[in-house]
């Protein structure tokens, strides 16, 4: 008979066999158990909290479960699966949560993003990955967005816009008031240009904005300057919110100048045209499409549009600039806007 099973069957003979706690008279052969199962029980504990890497193979640094208690308590490079037991992150963590320089990637293996973490969220510099692995942007990130001066890439890893960013989106007021070779230079990617008399606009396709651009020859500033910016997404960034509703947008701007409607300018009829193009949707359906004839490869005239249709808008101001947005109907979404 093993020394443990001779311990467990020890019954108590005398005064000696007994241990005092308190008031009580506890078994010492009980007490011995209850050690050996807590010891037991630490161990296997124990086990299943210690890094991967130190039960398998080594790696020069830890490997945890997402859920490990033990990464609660580490510093450090490690290694963390997730709950299928891909790798997503390997880089600096810090009580659990990643903090400092590493890199995220999906089930596939595939990289996501390589940079600057904190809090688990995107922090500072880095760079996110296409799923074909090329980049698709890099610079600064804030609480886990795109923020600050970056570079955009298409998938075929061509740059394609180089500016600010804010809330994951460019910085579209900086587009306005520019002379169109400074635009050329930051944006790169496809466009298609829609020309009229002493105006066009500029469709920047990767960016999903266009530009009006007049004719500035006989001012003082001379050459093609911006004077708008079309955003063609039916919400507008603020935070980690996206503003659709129009209380939303009255709450986010400073005062509402006007609402009401208007009637339809060459620079709505081209980025509704643009719209159906991209999206497939029939918005603004009682509207007659554009007519456009191609001068040159992209380059086309806008040689009639619906001049006389009424489109509902709202226009507020903020920080010096006018935001108006483009309904089908009052009550209804947006579908663009237009910053001037």
């Amino acid at each position: 008979m093993s020394a443990i099973k001779k311990l467990a069957s020890l019954r108590p003979r005398d005064e000696d066999d007994y241990c005092h706690f308190l008031r009580w008279r506890i078994s010492r052969p009980l007490v011995h158990r209850i050690f050996l199962l807590l010891f037991g029980l630490s161990a296997v504990y124990l086990l299943l909290t210690l890094p991967a890497g130190l039960r398998g193979r080594m790696k020069g640094y830890p490997v945890y479960r997402y859920d490990s208690a033990g990464l609660r308590f580490y510093k450090g490079k490690a290694e963390i699966r997730a709950r299928s037991g891909y790798t997503a992150y390997v880089g600096d963590v810090e009580k659990g949560i990643a903090k400092g320089a590493g890199s995220l990637y999906n089930r596939e293996g595939r990289k996501v993003y390589q940079g600057e973490f904190d809090n688990n969220r995107y922090e500072g510099q880095g760079t996110q990955y296409w799923q074909n692995g090329s980049r698709q942007y890099e610079g600064a990130f804030e609480n886990g967005m795109r923020s600050g001066e970056g570079i955009l890439y298409n998938e075929r890893g061509s740059e394609v816009f180089a500016g600010r960013f804010q809330f994951d989106a460019p910085l579209y007021e900086e587009l306005v008031g520019k002379k169109t070779e400074e635009l050329s230079q930051m944006y790169q990617g496809d466009r298609t240009v829609y020309e009229q008399p002493g105006e066009m606009f500029v469709f920047m396709e990767d960016i999903g904005a266009a530009y009006h651009a007049e004719d500035g020859s006989e001012t003082l500033n001379g050459g093609w300057v911006s004077t708008g910016v079309y955003v063609l997404r039916s919400d507008l960034p603020s935070g980690e919110e996206r503003l659709e509703a129009p209380e939303q947008l009255e709450e986010h701007f400073d005062n509402l100048c006007y609402e009401g409607s208007t009637y339809l300018a060459a620079g709505e009829a081209a980025s509704i045209f643009c719209l159906r193009q991209s999206t497939g949707e029939e918005i603004f359906q009682d509207m007659q499409e554009a007519e456009l004839v191609e001068r040159l490869e992209d380059v086309f005239e806008i040689t009639d549009y619906e001049e006389d249709y009424e489109i509902y808008i709202r226009t507020y101001e903020k920080s010096g600039m006018q935001y108006t947005f483009f309904y089908e109907e009052p009550e209804g979404r947006f579908y663009f806007y237009y910053i001037s």
